[in-house]
């Protein structure tokens, strides 16, 4: 899995996750917790936060809730 320097904080890395919920691959940055959908740009102005995220989908916004994508 190929991680990326995260847009938003900077600080971070942006890696590929299975939210266990739903079963969608997402982007998430283990720093500041942005998310970005699987197939879009990695743009600082254009994330959602994890928990809200989660939360509209039925999730708490925990780290369990995720699985790291295999490819």
């Amino acid at each position: 899995m190929t991680a990326t320097q995260c847009p938003r904080c900077g600080q971070g890395s942006v890696q590929r996750h299975v939210f266990k919920a739903t079963g969608k691959y997402i982007r998430v940055c283990d720093e500041c917790e942005a998310v970005w959908p699987d197939d879009g740009v990695l743009d600082p102005h254009g994330f959602e936060d994890f928990e809200a995220f989660a939360s509209q989908r039925g999730g708490a916004g925990r780290w369990d809730e995720l699985s790291p994508a295999k490819h």
